[in-house]
């Protein structure tokens, strides 16, 4: 909280007006750091004071015994910050299951919605073409301002989020997978289903038997209140929660109907200072965004998150709130402030959106506990939950590669490390050395070594390094010559490109199995058959630094290439200009 606020709803007749004027003029002696902020209900102040904040706004109001006619004084008001709009660090790691590219499938009339519980349904309605406009100019820039690509893709089986219309009053961001499926290796599809519904004025007559108002038949400001809706979903769908969500730990309001002197894009009925409805997000809004996913060509701090959250920081009851907690240490158990026999009593019960309330899950390694009022909590690696009535036993797997996945087959091993392995930075790491051209030419010809294990340093002695059989490391770096372009062939081994650090990466550019590594100064590296190769990124066999072994798809997703093997034609990486540290 950073100052008091002193809340004021008017409206009626002149003496609801007199009496604020006269409470304003009181508090210009009130020497602690405050501001006023005034429901306006008849649009009637202009009061040209940087500390007075006026709303003009219905969907404000109050319901009381006088209805209108209420006055609201001297009320302690948190400001709306960005760490209370951020999720928790499972929900941000989902997002960040595709790095920074987020897929969406735009759905048609009949398309099957995807879910994981019960009956097939179909979407009943197409969007009209003023909603595909809005929806899309709004994606179009958060790719332009934030540092993730919003990618509309045909197939909806490879998308993040179906986002369907609806002939309902439901406006919301779900999903109905259980955290196991993002702790395992590898990209999340159907994580996300958006609706976006409509309220009856959408419908001839306000009834919805009929037809859908076309967009010469609506008003401006019901499509801008419609498009305002999409940039909240979207909000939640990129990881901004309600200022009220306490899941995560931290919230701004109790509840939706506390008002907050900071507007938010994330709170229902918010408007700007002069009263308009949203088209981008607020000034906090943005904030957060951009401690999520950076700005444009920055490296998204979300892909540096690991989902996994310290049991200190847990709220002070003890009480599961969408997190993951991995055992470190000496942890072999774990204290919840749940009745094992409630939790166990209701495991049948579902809530609106026919998701689990309860769950319980100790067979594999992993104990779920979810609460309808908090959240879920995964618990890896404890062998002992204890709840208020019982302790339970957990089986706990030797190894995390052996944590088996929810249909019981044996995963590649929990993500337990950040989502990159290596960083890239603007600036150098003045603690390591960082290496110049060995020669100022490239001789021409192919340099062929022998079929044992060499290390095979690109210093321009050829156009062409072949290591024949065995198997080779071959060192990229800044010894090549400046504008110096040289190739890679080799089919034979298991082979590695070492890249050491301070590395500059100008730019590159995949294809499902090569590669183009531009350095610093016009030096290209084109990499044949890249995807049979293992990338050391930071290391350096001459030195002994171990470095970070990456695939060939985890090398590409650094530069922002998603599901590279998949590619169908060339791709040029997102992020250029960064220093490997």
């Amino acid at each position: 909280m950073s100052k008091v606020t002193f809340g004021f709803i008017v409206g009626g007749d002149d003496s609801y007006y007199q009496n604020l004027m006269r409470a304003c003029e009181s508090l210009e002696r009130v020497k602690q750091p405050h501001e006023v902020l005034i429901i306006d209900m008849d649009d009637r102040l202009d009061i040209d004071d940087p500390n007075v904040k006026i709303v003009k706004s219905k969907a404000k109001q109050l319901e009381n015994d006088d209805d209108r006619n209420y006055f609201w004084c001297n009320h302690m008001v948190n400001e709306i910050t960005s760490e209370d709009l951020k999720m928790g660090p499972l929900e941000l790691f989902i997002r960040a299951s595709h790095g920074n590219n987020f897929k969406i499938y735009i759905a048609k009339k009949g398309d099957e919605i995807p879910s994981s519980f019960g009956d097939t349904e179909y979407v009943d309605e197409n969007f009209q073409e003023w909603q595909l406009t809005n929806m899309r100019a709004i994606n179009s820039r958060i790719t332009e301002d934030f540092g993730v690509t919003i990618k509309e893709v045909s197939d909806p089986s490879k998308s993040f989020m179906f986002v369907y219309a609806s002939n309902s009053n439901q406006f919301s961001v779900n999903g109905d997978k259980p955290p196991e499926n993002y702790l395992t290796d590898g990209p999340i599809y159907n994580a996300f289903t958006m609706i976006m519904g409509h309220s009856e004025w959408y419908r001839l007559d306000g009834d919805r038997a009929q037809r859908a108002k076309t967009g010469d038949e609506l008003s401006q400001e019901e499509k801008d209140d419609w498009t305002k809706i999409y940039l909240h979903e979207m909000g939640h769908a990129l990881g901004l929660e309600h200022p009220w969500d306490k899941g995560d730990g931290d919230w701004a309001t109790d509840n939706s109907n506390e008002i907050s002197p900071t507007d938010s894009v994330m709170e229902y009925s918010a408007r700007d200072s002069a009263g308009n409805i949203y088209t981008w997000y607020s000034e906090v809004d943005v904030k957060a965004l951009e401690e999520i996913w950076g700005k444009a060509d920055e490296i998204p701090p979300i892909l540096l998150l690991t989902p996994y959250t310290k049991l200190a920081d847990r709220d002070s009851g003890g009480n599961p709130r969408a997190e993951v907690f991995l055992a470190e240490g000496e942890d072999t158990s774990v204290s919840i402030n749940l009745s094992y026999a409630d939790v166990e009593e209701n495991l049948d019960q579902r809530d609106e959106n026919n998701n689990s309330i309860y769950r319980l899950q100790g067979s594999t390694g992993k104990f779920t506990v979810q609460h309808p009022d908090t959240g879920e909590d995964t618990y890896i690696g404890f062998s002992e939950i204890i709840f208020t009535d019982r302790t339970v036993e957990i089986n706990v797997p030797n190894s995390a590669a052996e944590y088996p996945n929810d249909n019981g087959q044996i995963t590649t091993g929990l993500k337990i490390d950040p989502y990159l392995k290596y960083s890239l930075s603007t600036s150098l790491d003045d603690s390591k050395n960082t290496l110049k051209a060995h020669t100022k030419d490239i001789l021409s010809g192919t340099l062929n070594f022998n079929d044992g294990d060499n290390i095979i340093i690109l210093d321009g002695q050829a156009k062409t390094y072949r290591g024949l059989k065995g198997d080779d490391t071959y060192f990229v770096s800044q010894l090549l010559p400046e504008k110096g372009k040289v190739s890679i062939t080799d089919t034979e081994g298991t082979n590695t490109i070492q890249i050491p650090s301070n590395t500059y990466i100008d730019k590159t550019l995949f294809t499902k199995n090569a590669a183009r590594l531009t350095l610093e100064n016009g030096r290209e590296i084109t990499i044949s058959k890249a995807d049979s190769f293992t990338y050391n990124v930071g290391g350096n066999k001459v030195d002994g630094t171990p470095g970070q072994d990456l695939t060939f798809s985890e090398f590409a997703k650094t530069f922002g290439i998603n599901d590279v093997l998949n590619l169908s034609s060339s791709e040029n990486g997102i992020y250029s200009d960064m220093y490997i540290i």
